[in-house]
């Protein structure tokens, strides 16, 4: 007498898939060059402040650190992930087979989002925290309280995550087009570089990746906070994501037709 038939899976496990994707992406040496790198800008703002004895109080090197001329060296990370996750999948010629695996193909773009998703976390923290601690420290806290410092600190960590995450996203259908990765990097920082050109119409701004970020980040930094422009910047850094990943699925799904 036999017992029951197992069941097979037919999908694989999405907690054993996303960590297999982490530890692909988070620990490989560019990324983690790229995001150590990003110490540099907080820390040079810090430092510059500092010598110019403006009185400015530590607070003031996060939007300093977050400033749209900042934000091509703010991106790579971002950028550089998304430009892996389907672009080199397609020059080693991987992509099919990963296809082959019990994923799906909103499974599979989930994934590939998770890891830019993560990457622009620790882009935006990391850089908020420098920044703070550097500002802290050389500049001190000056009107705002130790407490409403952090607080403010970790409002444009997040603020700026969510912008990297929308970027790098909508990053992700040119990753599934282009073979060769350096040209999604150059497209996602030209998006950057554009941004602060002269005399750009104000819906063109609107648009871009990185612009009115001067303005979130200062109206962050103001008292009382205005909220508009940091929530007009986060709804279009999440519609971003959102048409990102949608126009992914429907491009894999594509391939099959």
């Amino acid at each position: 007498m036999t017992g029951p038939t197992p069941v097979r899976p037919t999908t694989a496990p999405m907690h054993r898939l996303l960590r297999s994707e982490l530890a692909l992406v988070v620990p490989r040496p560019r990324t983690a060059a790229t995001l150590s790198a990003l110490l540099v800008i907080p820390l040079m703002a810090a430092f510059g402040l500092h010598a110019l004895g403006s009185g400015v109080p530590g607070l003031a090197v996060l939007p300093v650190s977050a400033h749209p001329y900042t934000a091509p060296v703010l991106v790579v990370p971002v950028v550089l992930v998304a430009a892996d996750a389907f672009g080199a999948e397609r020059a080693h010629r991987t992509l099919d087979l990963l296809r082959l695996a019990p994923v799906g193909d909103a499974r599979l773009v989930a994934l590939k989002s998770a890891g830019v998703l993560v990457t622009a976390l620790l882009g935006g923290t990391v850089t908020a925290l420098v920044a703070l601690l550097a500002g802290l420290v050389l500049l001190g806290a000056g009107d705002y309280s130790i407490g409403g410092t952090l607080g403010r600190g970790i409002a444009i960590g997040l603020w700026l995550s969510v912008q990297l995450a929308g970027l790098g996203v909508l990053l992700l259908p040119l990753s599934m087009l282009v073979r060769r990765t350096t040209g999604i990097v150059a497209v996602g920082l030209l998006l950057c570089v554009v941004a602060f050109l002269p005399n750009l119409p104000g819906w063109v701004v609107a648009v871009l990746p990185n612009g009115g970020w001067e303005s979130a980040t200062t109206a962050l930094t103001s008292s009382p906070v205005d909220w508009s422009p940091v929530l007009g910047t986060a709804g279009r850094a999440a519609v971003y994501a959102l048409v990102g990943a949608v126009a992914t699925v429907w491009l894999l799904r594509r391939r099959d037709e």
